[in-house]
């Protein structure tokens, strides 16, 4: 009866027998503990036609303990969610510590531009230009210096190891960092000053990088863009104080792409899908390219400050994180005047080689670039603020604060917790266009072929960003774009 009608206060045999049936609806294995959990609904529920996790799921609803949309990808995961408050407090004093203004280059002259999406509130890069006198230009990447205020080994830095990066589901995100360093003292926010560690970069109008150096900044973002309305100022639709700086960036970035892709770049734009619940829990779903203006400028940019930063490394006897890619068997085509479809897109992506950490400087095919290394969100991957202590230590002393067997101890760890928050993000992100997907049943919806499975074909959902198998009565072709009717959501 406890179970059946909750009551208060609950007694401690209802709450192991809760405690059992969040266990069977999390793991539904054949351990003890589930055995005692469908035995115990069988003796509460003995006439019901329900399986004995959806009793055990309705049943903590019913108690509380779990929303009706209860997000049991996350939950089974088993992620740390909640920081400790010697995290939070230590996180505090960090925030508040010096700047340390008087060691940095002075570069809050420049008009300096962060892009973000929309809900984006860990700001760690920003954009400056200069044209210089022989025709060429700087850009600058501003990334947060993350590092400035997070000692290693301090209480919030083994905090941030374990956690590794910041987890982002429709829900919201469980940062890596507390707020109060990753959103307010090291985020570049604007009108603010800011530490970054500059990585400028000087370019031709051909695309090529025929410089580069790194240096300890002060910053102060003038203009923080939305991606929607940066495209608005590449076309020319819409004008604003950062638009010069906008275009010449873009331009760059373009001719940089092209001399990217001449050498060999596998460059697969797609498209993708922003997924967000708002403050009535409705899900919002965002379709955009990968290959829209303002997204294509900010991901050159970030690709040639990576693969420039391994770069000197390499050059400044420096052990890395190098995230490499072996190249394909059998190089695939790709065309320059359009964008991939969805089919050659799933048949390119079949051929490709997982990417890989390693201390050892090897190329990175798909990328097209000779060496690569991430530092351009210390304040969300872990990795990189390790690499920007790394930098920091070779600015400030000339030597690596890592050794090489310091950085691969952190391998197993770093790719253990980034895969499983991969997987936590892409199943929760498909279950909330689900969600959203049922008030659509009986509706048309644009679907793409994509692959063929024997008799079975796999469409997109074009302005939904989800896969999933299909039978159709008549055989289609590959890259077909059908309109067909949702009638079942599951």
């Amino acid at each position: 009866s406890w179970l059946i009608t909750p009551c208060e206060p609950m007694p401690d045999e209802a709450v192991e027998a809760l405690q059992l049936l969040e266990y069977l609806v999390l793991h539904e294995d054949t351990s003890e503990y589930c055995k005692r959990a469908r035995r115990l609904l069988r003796d509460v529920y003995p006439k019901s036609s329900e399986t004995d996790a959806s009793l055990a799921f309705n049943t903590l609803v019913q108690h509380g303990i779990f929303r009706s949309d209860e997000n049991l990808v996350l939950r089974r995961a088993d992620l740390p969610m909640v920081f400790p408050a010697e995290v939070l407090e230590q996180a505090t004093t960090f925030a508040d510590s010096d700047i340390e203004e008087g060691r940095r280059e002075d570069h809050r002259q420049l008009l300096t531009v962060a892009i973000d999406d929309q809900y984006t509130t860990e700001i760690d890069d920003a954009f400056a230009v200069e044209a210089r006198s022989d025709g060429t230009w700087l850009v600058h990447v501003y990334i947060a210096d993350a590092a400035a205020f997070i000692p290693a080994g301090s209480v919030v830095d083994q905090n941030a190891a374990l956690r590794a990066s910041t987890l982002y589901v429709p829900e919201g995100k469980v940062p890596m960092l507390p707020e109060c360093l990753c959103e307010e003292a090291a985020s570049l926010k604007t009108g603010v000053d800011r530490p970054a560690l500059d990585f400028a970069l000087t370019v031709d109008s051909e695309g090529s990088i025929l410089g580069f150096d790194v240096a300890e900044v002060l910053i102060q973002v003038n203009s923080h863009l939305s991606y929607d309305l940066c495209d608005r100022l590449i076309s020319g639709a819409e004008d604003h104080p950062a638009s010069d700086t906008v275009k010449t960036v873009f331009r760059l970035a373009d001719a940089i792409r092209s001399a990217r892709r001449s050498g060999g770049s596998i460059t697969l734009d797609r498209r993708d899908t922003t997924v967000v619940l708002d403050t009535d829990r409705q899900t919002q779903v965002t379709c955009w390219r990968t290959d829209d203006p303002s997204r294509r400028m900010v991901a050159e940019w970030m690709i040639a400050a990576c693969s420039s930063a391994a770069r000197w490394c390499y050059d400044h006897d420096t052990p890395t994180l190098y995230r490499t890619q072996r190249a394909p068997d059998e190089a695939p085509r790709i065309p320059t005047d359009r964008s991939l479809r969805g089919f050659e897109l799933q048949r390119i992506l079949r051929t490709l080689r997982k990417a890989e950490l390693s201390t050892e400087p090897r190329p990175h095919a798909g990328l097209g670039v000779e060496f690569y290394t991430q530092i351009t969100s210390p304040l969300r991957r872990y990795a990189d603020l390790l690499m920007h202590r790394q930098i920091r230590a070779v600015l400030r002393t000339g030597r690596p604060y890592y050794s090489v067997n310091d950085l691969r101890q952190s391998f197993d760890a770093i790719d253990h917790v980034t895969s499983l928050q991969r997987t936590v993000e892409r199943q929760s992100r498909r279950y909330w266009v689900l969600r959203r997907l049922e008030s659509e049943v009986g509706k048309p919806v644009q679907v793409e072929v994509v692959r063929q499975l024997g008799r079975r074909f796999i469409v997109e959902l074009v302005d939904w960003g989800l896969q999933c198998a299909w039978t159709p009565r008549r055989t289609p072709a590959l890259g077909d774009v059908l309109e067909v009717t949702l009638s079942q959501v599951s």
